[in-house]
């Protein structure tokens, strides 16, 4: 019984979410960056996807548009170099939207 209550939750929830996003529009940001170690390329994509993110919420203040979420999206790294060099490549995503 609460597994199928617990199906009725989520759904509502995805229903829910799905009409907020159709009734809002969504541009999406992103921070990426090469350099040398995994942990400080992934801190540096993820520092200028919040520089980004800052950016466009300043452009949406500026037009006196209602933003209505922010929705950050997992960093994705991959080696530049798979042969063991410690280069990588990371993207940071995130999708502001506004009141449509």
């Amino acid at each position: 019984m609460n597994s199928v209550r617990t199906l009725m939750v989520a759904a509502a929830l995805l229903s829910l979410a799905g009409e907020a996003r159709a009734s809002s529009y969504c541009r999406t940001v992103i921070g990426e960056v090469e350099g040398f170690g995994q942990d400080y390329t992934r801190f540096s994509a993820e520092r200028n996807r919040e520089k980004a993110i800052e950016a466009e919420l300043g452009r949406w203040r500026e037009m006196r548009r209602e933003v209505v979420s922010i929705e950050r999206e997992e960093t994705a790294c991959e080696a530049v170099y798979p042969l063991g060099f410690e280069e990588w490549y990371c993207v940071a995503k995130a999708d502001v939207c506004v009141k449509r």
